[in-house]
């Protein structure tokens, strides 16, 4: 595990255990000190997280058939899907064909 890897770890655990430590503060002092620490851990936590760096490559324009077909599945999805009813799955399939090579 590399160093950046630890220190967003550590930060990121710091500002999970945020709330709590505002909620426990028992004076003023003590509440602004941990809110400007959980600042300074998210400013530190933006400056070490690299951005996602995306090429014109990477992006995949989706056809409108796909589009179509996830708009008019949406409603079953939820209805449907724990059943896993024959309509569910040749809709699941029909989708399956129309997602482009490598997104599926």
């Amino acid at each position: 595990m590399s160093i950046r890897r630890l220190a967003q770890t550590l930060l990121g655990m710091v500002l999970a255990a945020t709330p709590v430590a505002l909620w426990v503060a028992w004076s003023p002092a003590l509440f602004v000190g941990t809110l400007a620490a959980c600042v300074l851990c998210a400013a530190l936590l933006v400056l070490l997280t690299e951005p996602a760096v995306r090429g014109a490559e990477d992006r995949v324009c989706l056809p409108e058939e796909f589009l179509d077909e996830v708009q008019g599945l949406h409603p079953m999805i939820y209805h449907h899907s724990g059943r896993r009813s024959s309509r569910f799955q040749r809709a699941m399939r029909r989708l399956a064909r129309l997602t482009p090579p490598g997104r599926g």
